[in-house]
């Protein structure tokens, strides 16, 4: 029995928290394990040199330090396991400081090549590099690691809600949670979705932020109603999402980098068919494709697609199988994770 501490920075509910959760009561069913979160700090020098002793301390009683992206959260963690040679997982969800520049819009500087060079001598210490896709270990900035181990993120749950059906006439019910930014911009997507169908759609938006950003027109009322509501806490949002026709996960189609949205995870456990609007070769497409759990929409997509997506339900539960083969925490994966 190994003994494993496992670093997330974030806050409870939180999608990386409850995913590091889940990963840490699959792990203690044969390690003794251990859980922590980073607090927050008054700065990022803070977070860097304040002194965490009852962090290290862990560190070096353990085994195995397990952290994620960005690693410098952890570096006083990952330096002494370095040091102490232990061994050192880095999951790699986003690349950085690639995503702080494309999600600001802002340049390169200085500070920020050094935050880049930091996270790069880290996930040097780490013994083995965790991606979810093939978009990540064929990007530059994790191809040239030789220790780079592809595992499809996996379920924070599994509430697996039954498949909702509804009557099909009327608009279609369309269902978009998360943050809303320069990255996760669901304005182009409904644009596509415009193009490729017949019916009114009424888009229902659970998230923090406003639908429109800065510069973007209204979209035209006689083909689709945009209803905000509160950001929900996920037990809570997977009940109203279900009584929907699909969910929408959207990426800039310009986005250079690697993702893979852990909000089809959401939509998937609230037996919501997924529409992913994203960047051509994303390999999100290929996932949803193989697995059925929904539609790609593009400029490539057959139209009109109403009657596809409605549907995407009634196959849902054998789509759904395939999908949780692909991702759920078992033994088997795990020893590639390890």
């Amino acid at each position: 029995m190994a003994r494993l501490f496992l670093i997330v920075n974030g806050i409870k509910g939180q999608t990386t928290v409850t995913l590091f959760e889940s990963l840490a009561a699959k792990l203690a069913e044969r390690h003794d394990v251990e859980l922590v979160t980073t607090k927050r700090y008054a700065s990022k020098l803070a977070m860097l040199l304040e002194p965490r002793r009852d962090y290290l301390s862990k560190v070096w009683s353990s085994d195995t330090v397990i952290v994620h992206s960005p690693v410098v959260t952890s570096l006083q963690e990952v330096v002494l396991a370095s040091v102490l040679r232990k061994r050192i997982i880095a999951v790699v969800w986003d690349l950085y400081p690639e995503s702080i520049v494309y999600l600001k819009g802002t340049r390169l500087t200085r500070a920020l090549k050094l935050y880049g060079l930091i996270e790069d001598f880290l996930l040097r210490r780490a013994h083995k590099l965790i991606v979810s896709n093939k978009d990540y270990s064929r990007h530059p900035s994790i191809a040239r690691f030789r220790n780079v181990q592809e595992f499809t993120m996996w379920q924070s749950h599994s509430r697996q809600l039954p498949v909702a059906r509804r009557e099909t006439d009327g608009p279609l019910q369309i269902a978009f949670a998360g943050q809303i930014n320069h990255i996760r911009n669901p304005y182009n997507a409904v644009l596509q979705l415009i193009r490729a169908t017949t019916r009114p759609i009424v888009l229902h938006v659970f998230s923090p932020d406003p639908f429109l950003l800065d510069g973007q027109e209204p979209l035209p009322r006689e083909r689709v109603t945009i209803v905000e509501h509160s950001f929900l806490p996920e037990a809570e949002l997977a009940a109203r999402l279900n009584q929907f026709d699909a969910g929408l996960v959207s990426l800039d189609p310009s986005f250079p980098l690697p993702a893979f949205p852990s909000k089809m995870f959401s939509y998937v456990d609230a037996a919501l068919p997924i529409l992913f609007y994203g960047p051509e070769r994303s390999a999100v497409h290929e996932f949803i494709a193989d697995t059925g759990v929904g539609l790609s929409l593009g400029p490539q997509t057959a139209h009109p697609i109403d009657d596809n997506i409605l549907a995407l339900k009634d196959d849902f539960d054998e789509a759904r199988r395939r999908f949780s083969a692909t991702t759920d925490l078992t033994w088997e994966r795990l020893g590639d994770f390890l």
